[in-house]
């Protein structure tokens, strides 16, 4: 019999925060690139991609990725798009962690949604970057990997949502030549 104290309410069966915390802390700093992207780019990158000097200057050229015909999405800049998404990322796991019961599964699925377009933008934006250009973004890669990573710890909590559900509707069957536990 367990004891109250130890049980967890019904809205936490499927949460992880583990995996929503490495996805909030990943997204605050897709943030950070974001808007280091935006003030570099705000500054003519003059002093590089980072804004720390020259340093890679021969093999990145952001201000050439970001000024090409790939750099804006229905006329808006793509840093002011990757700055929105991530903050999108960030509020919807805040939202699975602190709101309320109802919102835990909604706004898990809609992060899948706009993580799952974000990954494909991303990849869609560096295959552009390594095909169409001949020209790197240090700052645009590196947001790249971020958006990676947590389209992989999406999915893994995404799968974990959903198999104690699927289990539930579909429960082990009975094998030939097994005898059935009661």
């Amino acid at each position: 019999m367990a004891q109250q104290g130890k049980q967890s309410p019904a809205r936490l069966s499927g949460y992880h925060p583990t995996l929503d915390r490495a996805i909030f802390v990943l997204a605050m700093l897709g943030v950070l690139v974001a808007v280091h992207l935006w003030i570099q780019q705000g500054r003519g990158f003059a002093e590089g991609c980072t804004g720390f000097g020259d340093a890679g200057a021969s093999v990145f050229d952001c201000g050439a990725v970001v000024s090409s015909a790939a750099g804006t999405f229905l006329g808006v800049s793509n840093t002011l798009w990757g700055l929105v998404f991530y903050l999108g990322v960030g509020l919807l796991t805040a939202l699975a962690a602190v709101g309320p019961a109802g919102w835990l599964r909604p706004s898990k699925m809609l992060r899948l949604g706009l993580v799952g377009f974000g990954f494909l933008y991303s990849a869609y934006l560096t295959l552009y970057q390594f095909t169409q250009l001949d020209a790197r973004c240090l700052l645009c890669l590196l947001s790249a990997g971020i958006v990676t990573v947590i389209a992989v710890l999406v999915v893994l909590d995404a799968r974990r949502v959903e198999a104690p559900a699927s289990a539930a509707k579909h429960p082990p069957k009975h094998r030939p030549g097994k005898k059935a536990i009661a």
